[in-house]
């Protein structure tokens, strides 16, 4: 065993990477060291294991099986940095949680209370369904492997057991090396010949939360053999008995996931996480949940949001009527081979590729039934009776409604789908489809509703079913599965998903659609429109709402937000049911239509809020609901929304995103540095949420801090927080704190943001700071790229003639615009824009304004959206306050309100430097229109600014 005697060796072992500075504690697997990381200057953890486990172990081997764990990206898992064996010592590098271990605190405190022992089994539940979800088996999760930091729950350790156990067959061997901890072992896994899987790893988060409710584990005492004879042969303690106070359907919860057998527990850690937090939830919110019709607690958690008088203009679209005979509700299908998961189960699986068949036998309207269910109902798909089932659609007006069964016998599979009247409680037909085990489910579902939708439609009119059906199976397998990690905010394996059900078969648009959805999501907008473009291209694959709806993803990519609005806009309002189209209104006006917060914000909150109305399933909404709450303030808002993300195990980049943002909102101290250098991502993600609209610009400020100051921070992110820091310090005019960020990021070889010199005197920042570093920018320039920088590049050459003709240097201006003139003819979009521009200037410089207006007016933005973010030029953010400035010199003021708005657009991180100036052209138009009350909003933001600042 290695002790405090061998931390020279491993110190020599380590080099001087790491600087070993004291144990922190050690086990069964080996010690574990406090340490100095001297490349990133971050304390850190590193795990040694025993040297008689390392010898089991090869090096490729080891490294091979542990590398998945080293991608994991899981708020409630702790990240690995580093794996590594050199000579005889295997060692992970890991951050130093601030906390302690789940043991440390059973210890003081013996038993915990039963609300944190849910809470933690929740979180240890969702940390190990991700990892499931990746192929991962934990194998050894106990109370020691448990970390508790910041009132959350961190699993660690993963991949060690894993790869032990592999070497091991999964043996307990005599010479003390076990495949996990008996006090927490399986049977399945103390067997010798025993399979294990995600279930093992179930029954030892049942024995976890056993010990803390009793305060030993239900096995725990005799020797290693006797406790691992108790696990396979006999029942846990009565847990009443330790703990008389623990509810007996919390109780019966626990008993179910220590069953010997696996396939008598729960389906999932998820389920069983579900199952404690209904169990857990009070009999009063149980009772008021079936009366909130579409139930999920995501609408409850969203119902309290303030509405905008919009509301009443669009409750029409919303009201009830008689029965539609062209509606109907698709509900899952029940199964009789396990107990039905509906969250991840085959039978949803089945209703979603009926339901997008449904779509193309136009004028049919379908509606998810799942959408409509309570939590309660989704955990157990028995409650889903033929009198909850005719409620349901007839609150949604919907005339029928389509369930059914998937039986499997032998080598067959039946699936059974049976169309049912609402209105008169009858049953109007039934179509079973037949074929081998090996045939998908959705694929005789689909064969069975094309049979049946001739009782719906006229007989005479074909119906397009072969749409769908006649698709690949796997391509249709794989499209499924991606639908329920797309509604679930697991946008990631949701994207792969998609891309490979395209690349099975490009004729399945449907899939084009949403992969082109999830790669928005993860920001990969380039390949969003690929997909986009493929779904365009047979879109007679698509139906007709799905047709449109990828024209208006097209715009919305494109950043055309008034074409976006206004296809996505006529969808939202005309289907009621479909949640796809208000939520992507909703990022269209959060993400390129400029304005005050109060009006895009609120805008965007009633399209998310309706969203989740239509379908409280559905759960990408809630993403952009919490950032809005954060960013105003309201925390117990965003943290009940966030709760909801959790539970369906979204997103890990958008969760830790959003708990970044509550920490440092509701005042708690937030460790910018660490989190900065660990993921730079998430701290960006972070800064630009608290920074939209000013919103938080405290916060932004210390995170975009932390990230300029870390020396390990990529390229990207650092020019990304650069641009909006300065924007910060412009819009809040601190000039010297400005002149001192520009000053060191030039000392420090960023030489691109000498540009920035020139472009914030312009906006407004203290020129008199500035005039000196943008002037030797320009002699530079001169020595580098000619006297009218001939050499120089497009955006090079507009930066540096803007310096000229804010000097009034007229001449020197049109020189520039005249090499700019001859560049564009040989050159492509984005000369020849430059060119456009510079012509634009050189009329405003010789006095001709009306002729200066019209040239700014023809100029518009033409990159891709992700493009426009980081840019200087191609927002057009100098050409656009010019404009507006001389719109309100020429007495159009209400054209120089629209102009200085677009200055509020939320991506170009360039247009925060003019929002000042935007601010205070609104105020003085909106004097001159008389419209006092909105020139005094305007006055009292520019005065918030001020105060920000530190300049009043």
């Amino acid at each position: 065993m290695i002790g405090n005697d061998a931390s020279d060796a491993i110190q020599r072992t380590l080099g001087t990477a790491y600087c070993i500075e004291g144990i922190i504690g050690s086990g069964g697997m080996g010690v574990v060291y406090r340490a100095h990381d001297a490349r990133h200057d971050r304390t850190v953890a590193i795990k040694v294991l025993r040297g008689d486990i390392a010898s089991t172990i090869g090096a490729a081997r080891f490294d091979r099986e542990i590398r998945l764990e080293a991608r994991f990206q899981h708020p409630n898992i702790v990240p690995v940095y580093e794996w590594a064996q050199r000579d005889d010592i295997v060692f992970c590098v890991m951050p130093l949680i601030d906390g302690e271990s789940l043991r440390d605190r059973l210890t003081r405190e013996g038993q915990l209370p039963i609300s944190d022992s849910v809470r933690i089994t929740c979180e240890v539940a969702g940390a190990l369904a991700y990892a499931h979800e990746h192929g991962v088996v934990h194998r050894d999760v106990k109370p020691e492997n448990i970390l508790l930091s910041s009132g959350h729950a961190m699993l660690t350790d993963f991949g060690i057991a894993r790869v032990i156990g592999e070497t091991a067959s999964g043996r307990f061997t005599s010479a003390g090396m076990a495949v996990g901890t008996v006090a927490y072992m399986s049977p399945e896994q103390a067997s010798a010949d025993g399979t294990v899987g995600p279930a093992s790893d179930l029954y030892a988060l049942g024995c976890v939360l056993y010990e803390m409710l009793a305060g030993n584990p239900p096995f725990g005492s005799g020797t290693p053999l006797v406790v691992v004879a108790r696990h396979m042969s006999e029942p846990p303690p009565p847990l009443q008995i330790a703990r008389p106070t623990v509810p007996a359907s919390i109780v019966a919860t626990i008993n179910r996931a220590l069953e010997k057998v696996p396939a008598d527990r729960f389906p999932s850690t998820m389920a069983f996480a579900n199952a404690l937090e209904w169990e857990h939830t009070p009999a009063s919110t149980k009772a008021a949940e079936p009366r909130v019709r579409h139930g999920g607690r995501a609408w409850q958690i969203v119902a309290g949001l303030a509405f905008l008088a919009t509301v009443a203009l669009l409750a029409v679209w919303l009201r009830p009527g008689v029965l539609d005979d062209q509606r109907v509700v698709v509900f899952p299908l029940s199964t009789s081979f396990a107990a039905n998961d509906a969250g991840a189960g085959t039978g949803w699986d089945v209703a979603i590729a009926i339901g997008a068949s449904l779509e193309h036998a136009e004028p049919l309207r379908v509606i998810d039934g799942y959408s409509q269910l309570t939590a309660e109902t989704r955990r157990d798909m028995r409650l889903l009776t033929a009198s909850v089932s005719r409620g349901l659609s007839s609150e949604r007006r919907a005339r029928y409604y389509i369930d059914g069964a998937i039986l499997r016998r032998n080598d067959t599979t039946d699936v059974v789908i049976r169309l049912h009247d609402a209105s008169g409680d009858s049953l109007v037909a039934q179509e079973t489809a037949s074929g081998p085990s090996s045939e998908s489910a959705a694929t005789l579902g689909l064969r069975a509703v094309g049979r049946l939708l001739p009782r719906l439609l006229d007989p005479a009119r074909r119906v397009d079913v072969p749409t769908l059906s006649s698709r690949a199976p796997a391509a249709l397998a794989l499209w499924i599965q991606g639908e329920r990690e797309y509604r679930q905010s697991r946008f990631a394996p949701a994207l792969d998903l998609f891309r490979r059900a395209v690349q099975e078969d490009s004729l399945l648009a449907i899939a084009a659609v949403r992969g082109a959805q999830a790669a928005s999501w993860v920001s990969r907008l380039e390949e969003a429109e690929v997909f986009v473009q493929l779904a365009l291209a047979h879109r007679d694959q698509l139906p007709a709402r799905y047709a449109k709806f990828a024209n208006g993803l097209r715009y919305y990519l494109t950043g055309n937000a008034d074409s976006a609005a206004s296809v996505l806009g006529s969808l939202a309002k005309v289907n009621h049911d479909d949640p796809e189209s208000p939520m992507a209104l909703a990022e269209v006006h959060m993400h390129l239509v400029g304005g005050p917060a109060n009006v895009t914000d609120s805008i965007a909150e009633f399209w998310l809020t309706e969203s989740v109305r239509r379908d409280s399933a559905f759960t990408p909404p809630l993403i952009h609901l919490a950032q809005v709450a954060y960013r105003r303030g309201a925390v117990a808002q965003g943290d009940a929304l966030v709760a909801s993300l959790r539970t369906h195990n979204a997103d890990a980049a958008f969760l830790r995103q959003l708990d970044l943002m509550a920490s440092c909102v509701r005042g708690q101290s937030v460790e910018w540095a660490i989190t900065a250098r660990v993921d730079p991502e998430s701290v960006l993600a972070a800064a630009k949420e608290l920074l939209a609209h000013f919103a938080q610009p405290g916060c932004a400020e210390s995170a975009l801090k932390a990230l300029l100051q870390d020396q390990g921070t990529a390229p990207g992110v650092r020019w990304a927080a650069l641009l909006h820091l300065q924007g910060l310090y412009v819009a809040t005019r601190r000039n010297v704190a400005l002149r001192a960020l520009l000053d060191s990021t030039v000392l420090a070889g960023t030489t691109q943001a000498r540009a920035l010199y020139v472009i914030d005197a312009i906006a407004g920042a203290d020129a008199s700071l500035l005039r000196p570093r943008a002037d030797e920018s320009m002699r530079l320039a001169q020595a580098s790229y000619g006297q009218n920088y001939e050499r120089a590049s497009a955006q090079t050459r507009w930066i540096l003639a803007l310096w000229h003709a804010f000097n009034g240097q007229t001449a020197r201006l049109e020189a520039i615009s005249a090499v700019s003139d001859s560049a564009a003819g040989n050159g492509g979009r984005r000369e020849v824009l430059f060119a456009k521009a510079l012509r634009a200037h050189v009329l405003l410089a010789r006095g001709d304004t009306m002729g200066a207006i019209g040239a700014f007016e023809q100029l518009a933005p033409s990159a891709r959206r992700d493009s426009l973010t980081y840019e200087l030029f191609e927002p057009l953010g100098i050409e656009r306050a010019i404009l507006a400035l001389a719109l309100l010199k020429t007495g159009k003021s209400a054209e120089a309100i629209r102009v200085a708005s677009l200055l509020e657009h939320p991506q170009p991180a360039i247009y925060l430097i003019f929002l000042p100036l935007s601010l205070q052209i609104r105020a003085r138009a909106s004097e001159r229109l008389d419209n006092f009350g909105a020139a005094k909003q305007y006055t009292a933001r520019l005065e918030r600014l001020a105060v920000q600042g530190g300049t009043r």
